[in-house]
């Protein structure tokens, strides 16, 4: 859906909270056709009622929204982009606390998890990044006009937000850095001169407590501040029954802090400086990750693994109900995740020209200790420290607005150093796992580190882009962008093994220090067209052009690896996209829908390299994803908010050959098959009734959340292994309150994944599964374990704002 405010533009009755926090429920076999059916009737049954109703609720419209896509503030429905838009005030009233909740409610937009947030990966249209830690992103994240590198470093809590806008297609020709797939732009609350200030506080499921402080200060006549944090705290949901060596606990326990001062400086009447500063902190726990049980029918030599397991540690991983969030192994995995950043955002006039500078630094820095084996064992322990240190700079000048031509010209400058460690250890069971006559080696090497494997890379990029407009007439215009991008990278790698063992199970070796260099120039472009039929209703075409930079996989390996093997080169996507947007019934039904169209040439994918052994990103595939995108939302009463959008994705790699093999099996080809993470399905849709409490002041509201997202492969390996595709599923959400007409007060209570079913977040086949006899070579199959989701939760929060 697309989550903007909606209110009657006469009343002053503020929209009620809703969407809570998103998760989803598993349903068996749904009827996609059926849902979307049901869902479309609701909203096209009530535009009779509302032409019918039109004389006596003239007022009772759609919110206009703004937006930045195009850099300057248009009309979201007059901008010729496929965008889905939230304003703050909507951000904040639905209780969407991150990126992670967001994706649940935007079609195309995924956030794959994994063990280890360092590897998460923002994906839009069904194509992100592949698991390698230095791989430039598929979606540029822009918090301010800031570009964040690294995805986790924008998954703690969303605060003070001013808006948030989702934007589908390469925008390279707009922002600073590339931006291939897509882009997130977000922007923080600017201080005004007013003081004014709010605190929300809230409690809920498993030990949940969160805080939320916010106040903007005058400082003076041309002088303001805006300070605001967020702390929440939450006990894990999935619990550990393992007696044996090493720590127990709960899992999925999750602690976030978020501190933001910005200062804002009017230096003249046309010239304004925002000086910001930032910090946060995500510290969190293990994740449920349970061995799923449906795989074992598939799984022909379960009985083989399980003797080889209890042979080797007297113990074995419970396969059973992965609803009960109850597991049988250590709890050891953490992940700390730390950064700050400073900014000056300077904005003026030169004549009739603006002109903007963005000058940024961050730090960001990702300790996680990790067990990724899934055995009820102490068994082989990961160390892992991610650390980027960034500069960018920033040049925006925009032509006089109303003009015939309009266009925006800018310059980027970014550098990062970006520093990798990682120390595998022994745990006190792993010498029991190696042939007898190894162990006394094995036992008698260090153990702590047994291998480390330290990759340290430099990038410098600079760039120059632009986007002008051309107004044909008043109803038609045709727009033209380019980008030229040149990317420098260096970087470094070595790999020390202090215990034998490890080079001799053919997982890690002593390597000499590898020294890697490469440089990628390449322009990108925009066709656009748009043309408006009628005072509210808008089509537009536009090609577009996106381009992801080369780079090095920053992995240990079990093998010697030249400079060429450890290279792959850019990635480059052509986007095409047919679009209408309309707001019909006098306003209060806003329709909007895309065709497109997105073709991905030399595609950077991590896949089993037959030559070396090793996981490697290559450029292994070409792949096309098209398909429709749909946005309704209605108002037909004051009372009564109604919204649905979908999304319809067809996948299909046009050549894959050599893509990693299935569980025992060779490499294949994969041409024909869709690419994981991509649904065919989408939808969301959304309710909610506000109505006044008597004559108290006050309202009530109901709110209902309905989100779905068809069946998909959500395994870590691209391999079209069945075993990981994770069936359709969906979400049901339900919120409700009381609050303060003027908007001074509020009560809410909030249920997550009412139905409180179970899904997984990734799947991956079973580490070292060979060794462990976890694989079934005659079926090509294995056992597969699960990153669960979160299951139902309750909250209730309250809210006090003062002016």
């Amino acid at each position: 859906m697309s989550i903007i405010e909606l209110r009657a533009t006469s009343l002053a009755t503020p929209i009620a909270p809703g969407f809570p926090k998103s998760k989803v429920a598993t349903i068996a076999n749904p009827s996609i056709h059926a849902r979307l059916c049901s869902s479309v009737s609701v909203l096209l049954l009530l535009i009779p009622g509302i032409s019918i109703s039109a004389a006596a609720q003239t007022s009772v419209v759609l919110e206009e929204v703004i937006v930045t896509a195009q850099k300057r503030s248009e009309n979201v429905q007059d901008v010729p982009i496929s965008m889905i838009a939230f304003s703050g005030d909507q951000l904040e009233a639905s209780g969407i606390d991150t990126l992670i909740d967001l994706q649940n409610f935007v079609p195309n937009l995924n956030i794959g998890q994994g063990s280890q947030l360092a590897n998460t990966r923002i994906m839009m249209r069904g194509v992100g990044s592949a698991g390698n830690n230095a791989i430039e992103p598929s979606v540029g994240t822009f918090i301010d006009g800031v570009f964040y590198a690294r995805p986790s470093a924008v998954l703690g809590n969303l605060v003070d937000i001013q808006s948030v806008e989702v934007l589908r297609g390469p925008q390279g020709t707009l922002f600073g850095r590339n931006t291939p797939m897509g882009a997130l732009s977000i922007s923080t609350k600017k201080p005004t001169d007013e003081l004014s200030g709010r605190v929300k506080l809230g409690l809920g499921d498993y030990g949940m407590r969160t805080g939320t402080g916010i106040v903007n200060i005058p400082l003076a006549d041309s002088v303001a501040a805006r300070i605001s944090g967020s702390y929440s705290d939450r006990d894990g949901f999935g619990t550990t029954t393992f007696t044996g060596a090493g720590p127990t606990g709960d899992f999925g326990e999750r602690e976030d802090t978020v501190v933001r001062a910005k200062f804002l400086f009017d230096i003249s009447e046309s010239w304004q400086a925002t000086l910001s500063a930032d910090y946060s902190e995500t510290d969190q726990g293990a994740p449920v990750t349970e061995t799923l049980p449906q795989t074992n029918p598939q799984f022909g030599g379960f009985e083989a693994y399980t003797a080889r397991v209890l042979g080797l540690f007297g113990d074995i991983v419970e396969i059973g109900d992965p609803d009960d969030y109850t597991i049988n192994k250590p709890v050891r995995d953490r992940t700390v995740d730390e950064q700050w950043g400073l900014a000056l955002d300077i904005t003026g006039d030169i004549g009739e020209h603006s002109i903007r500078s963005i000058t940024a630094y961050r730090d960001w820095e990702n300790d996680v200790k990790s067990t990724d084996f899934v055995l009820a064992a102490d068994f082989l322990l990961r160390d892992g420290n991610f650390a980027t240190e960034s500069f960018s700079q920033e040049f925006q000048l925009l032509s006089p607005e109303g003009q015939r031509l309009e266009y925006v010209l800018g310059l980027y400058y970014y550098e990062e150093d970006y520093d990798i460690g990682e120390q595998f250890n022994l745990g006190s069971q792993f010498c029991s796992f190696v042939p007898p006559p190894l162990r006394p080696r094995c036992s008698g090497a260090p153990q702590s580190p047994a291998s480390t494997v330290d990759y340290s890379q430099s990038l410098e990029s600079f760039a120059g882009f632009g986007q002008m407009t051309y107004h044909i007439s008043e109803d038609w215009s045709a727009t033209a962008g380019l980008r030229f991008t040149r990317d420098e990278k260096e970087a470094e790698i070595t790999q020390v093994t202090s215990n034998p063992i490890l080079s001799i199970l053919g997982f890690r070796a002593s390597l000499p220090l590898l020294e890697l260099d490469r440089s990628d120039s390449q322009p990108t472009w925009l066709l656009s067209s748009q043309y408006t039929l009628t005072e509210d209703m808008m089509l537009y075409a536009s090609v577009s052009t996106g381009f992801k930079s080369g780079g090095f996989n920053s992995q240990g390996s079990g093998d010697p690896l030249t400079a060429e093997e450890r290279s792959f080169d850019p990635e480059e996507t052509t986007n095409y996209e047919v679009g209408i947007k309309s707001t019909l019934a006098e306003g209060k039904l806003i329709a909007n829908a895309t065709v497109y169209r997105t073709e991905v040439a030399d595609l950077q994918d991590r896949t089993l390299d037959a030559d070396t052994a090793s996981f490697l990103v290559k450029n292994a595939a070409e792949l096309t994803q098209q398909g429709v995108e749909f946005e309704l939302r209605a108002r037909p009463t004051a009372a009564l908010d109604l919204s649905l959008t979908g999304a319809y994705l067809d996948s299909e790699f046009d050549s894959y050959p050599g893509a990693s093999g299935l569980p025992a099996g060779l490499p294949q080809d994969l041409a024909g098959q869709r690419n994981h993470r991509s649904p065919k399905w989408e939808l969301s849709t959304v309710a909610q009734l506000t109505l006044p409490l008597a004559d108290s002041g006050m309202d009530w509201f109901v709110r209902g959340e309905y989100s779905f997202r068809d069946e998909m492969n959500v395994g870590t390996t691209t391999n079209g292994n069945r075993q990981t595709v994770q069936d359709a599923y969906s979400l049901v959400n339900l919120r409700g309150g009381l609050m303060d007409r003027e908007g001074r007060w509020q009560v809410s209570a909030h249920l997550e994944n009412a139905t409180d079913e179970a899904y997984c977040q990734t799947m991956f086949e079973q580490p070292l599964g060979g060794p462990l006899r976890a694989v079934d070579a005659q079926t090509n199959t294995s056992l597969v374990n699960c990153i669960l989701g979160s299951p139902r939760m309750w909250s209730v929060e309250v809210e006090y704002n003062f002016d």
